[in-house]
């Protein structure tokens, strides 16, 4: 679960993203978005084609961790 006290940012990646991606692809499309390099820790939001499902990409400068939420 994300503890949300200490995020600092949170961005929605704003195009339908193909949710088979893992924790690298994700990233990557992440890069894009925003400087993944700082050490803050940030909440990014993909959303898949149907907009039901989700993947969250949490990153805080030493670790990545992603979320799946399937409604």
């Amino acid at each position: 679960m994300i503890d949300l006290r200490n995020i600092t940012e949170i961005y929605v990646y704003n195009q339908k993203t193909d949710l088979r991606m893992g924790i690298n692809g994700l990233s990557i499309l992440a890069q894009k978005l925003v400087s993944l390099s700082e050490l803050e820790h940030k909440i990014i939001v993909f959303y898949g084609s149907s907009n039901k499902s989700v993947k969250i990409l949490e990153l805080d400068g030493t670790r990545r961790e992603l979320q799946l939420n399937n409604d």
